[in-house]
């Protein structure tokens, strides 16, 4: 495992508040998943997941619609730009993940793919290069996940950051970081 490992926060939802980090060191294909103790500490020992694809560019978190039998917890979203390749995987509440949904043919250009389980099932693309960027809603129930375009956007200012607000269609709120 490489001394560096890239965070990446999310959330199940369970009684208890429980809040989860997953550490992904995207040169091995390795990440543990730790419950944090709601005073800033991890709790130790984490989850470890080895074999994961060393081509991940993107992370982020989303939420399953309700129609699913566990949408009480975050899921995850893998993108591999290279590849135009997605994953969804399901969180089960004790830092487990399994695969939901994995679909080919994504575009190779998005920049930006940003989630949040806070705000529902939309998933943000971004492509910095032409401020372009789309919105998608995770869709299903337990029969099976895809994805419904919503709202698709044009010149928006350029960003190499952006913060994870309100994504839903119709109530759509971004927030940009600039250059400096």
């Amino acid at each position: 495992m490489a001394d560096e490992l890239d965070a990446y926060y999310f959330r199940s939802i369970l009684q208890s508040g429980t809040h989860r980090v997953a550490f992904y060191d995207q040169d091995a294909g390795f990440a543990v998943i730790y419950d944090t103790d709601g005073q800033g500490n991890l709790v130790f020992p984490g989850r470890e997941y080895s074999g994961w694809r060393p081509s991940w560019t993107h992370i982020t978190t989303v939420r399953l619609p309700e129609s699913a039998k566990h949408s009480d917890f975050s899921a995850i979203l893998m993108y591999d730009q290279a590849a135009g390749h997605g994953e969804i995987h399901e969180c089960d509440g004790e830092g487990g993940l399994s695969l939901i949904r994995e679909e080919d043919g994504w575009r190779t250009s998005w920049t930006h793919v940003i989630g949040d389980s806070f705000s529902g099932t939309g998933v943000l693309f971004y492509e910095q290069p032409t401020s372009h960027c789309e919105v998608y809603m995770v869709t299903g129930d337990d029969n099976g996940f895809g994805f419904e375009q919503g709202a698709e956007k044009e010149n928006l200012p350029s960003a190499t950051d952006i913060i994870p607000g309100e994504l839903r269609v119709g109530r759509f709120k971004l927030s940009f970081l600039r250059p400096s």
